[in-house]
C-alpha cells in the first residue's frame, strides 16, 4: 500500500476523477495499491518548514497509518505554476535559481520522514495543459513547463544519492505532446484516470492499471 500525500494532484491515485478530500478520502479510493491524502494546496517549498501548517497536516495523516509505511509525496505543480515564475519576474531571481531553492527545501523536508522510518518516494510535477489563460499562473506556459522540467531533473538527480525514490510521467507527457490533448486532463492543471496506465508502468514496471 502506498499512501499518496499532497495537493489535489493526489486525486489521480484514487482511481476517480472526483477530487480527493481529506484522509481517509471521503469520496473513496478505488485502486488497491494507493490511498490518497489531500492535505491542501501547499507548496513543496513549505514542506521543509517545521513551523508551517503543511508539516502539521502531514503528521496528522501519519498518525493514522502504520509506522514505516510507503509514502509518495505529491507536491511541486503549484510551485511551478504559481510561485517560481513570479520569483523570476517580480523579484529579479532567475527561474533556475528559484527552482533550485524550492527543490532543496522540499528534499530537506521529505528526508525528515525518511529519518522517521518511512519508505519515501516523490512524484515529480506533470505537464499542465497548454493554454494561454492558465488558472492562478504566475507566468506563461513556457515558464511553467521550464520550471517543471528543472524541478523533475533536480528530484531525479538528488534521488540517486538519497534513500528516496523518484517517479514522474513528465517526460512521457512532453515526448507524446500529452499537454495538447484535453482527454488526459480533469481540468487544465489536473491529469485524470486516462494517465493511469503510464503511472502504473512508471511505478510498478509495467504491471497494468486496473480497468474500469
Amino acid at each position: 500500500m502506498i499512501y499518496c500525500i499532497g495537493t489535489s494532484h493526489v486525486t489521480v491515485f484514487s482511481g476517480r476523477d472526483v477530487e480527493s478530500n481529506g484522509f481517509p478520502n471521503v469520496h473513496g479510493d478505488v485502486l488497491p495499491e494507493f490511498r490518497t491524502a489531500h492535505v491542501n494546496g501547499f507548496l513543496a517549498y513549505s514542506i521543509g518548514d517545521e513551523n508551517h501548517r503543511a508539516h502539521k497536516e502531514i503528521h496528522r495523516i501519519l498518525e493514522q497509518i502504520p509506522q514505516g509505511s510507503s509514502l509518495l509525496f505529491v507536491f511541486g505543480e503549484v510551485d511551478c505554476r504559481a510561485q517560481i515564475p513570479k520569483h523570476k519576474d517580480a523579484y529579479g531571481s532567475s527561474l533556475e535559481r528559484a527552482t533550485h531553492y524550492v527543490v532543496e527545501r522540499y528534499v530537506q523536508g521529505v528526508m525528515r520522514y525518511v529519518a522517521e522510518g518511512y519508505d519515501v518516494s516523490v512524484w515529480g510535477p506533470h505537464a499542465i495543459y497548454r493554454a494561454d489563460d492558465i488558472w492562478r499562473a504566475a507566468g506563461p506556459w513556457e515558464d511553467i513547463i521550464a520550471a517543471a522540467a528543472l524541478f523533475n531533473w533536480l528530484l531525479q538527480f538528488q534521488s540517486q544519492f538519497l534513500p528516496i525514490r523518484y517517479f514522474s510521467i513528465f517526460k512521457w507527457m512532453m515526448a507524446n505532446r500529452i499537454y495538447e490533448d484535453k482527454s488526459y486532463y480533469r481540468d487544465p492543471t489536473h491529469i485524470n484516470r486516462k494517465c493511469l496506465p503510464q503511472i502504473y508502468n512508471t511505478i510498478f514496471n509495467g504491471i497494468p492499471a486496473p480497468s474500469d
